[in-house]
């Protein structure tokens, strides 16, 4: 992120992440397990090379799925997200439903 792009977003210095630069596309995989089935569901995709970090929350969702996948230079990094979704995370056994949420915007520390 260039100079003056953070100082229109009000952005600290400091603390602005540096998306353009990065050669990384995150998301966000919320899905929906069969009950009793959170922890396996967990272990598994902690397996997979793309998911950095996973989760057990409570709520409408049962598990929350951090994604990273390089941004290429043919393959858009989104096309790449719904590729892994597709191609792999939906045919892990008990996932009965994902939601995934691509940022647009980030800021890291």
């Amino acid at each position: 992120m260039r100079a003056a792009e953070q100082k229109r977003l009000k952005l600290p210095f400091s603390h602005a992440g540096i998306l353009s630069g990065r050669r990384t596309q995150r998301a966000f995989i919320l899905l929906k397990v069969e009950p009793g089935h959170e922890r396996e569901v967990m272990r598994e995709l902690a397996g997979h090379d793309e998911v950095r970090e996973v989760h057990v929350i409570g709520g409408e969702w049962d598990v929350l799925a951090v994604l990273e996948v390089r941004r290429e230079i043919i393959a858009p990094s989104d096309e790449q997200v719904y590729n892994y979704v597709v191609d792999r995370l939906r045919k892990v056994r008990h996932v009965q439903d994902t939601k995934t949420l691509i940022p647009h915007l980030s800021t890291f520390k």
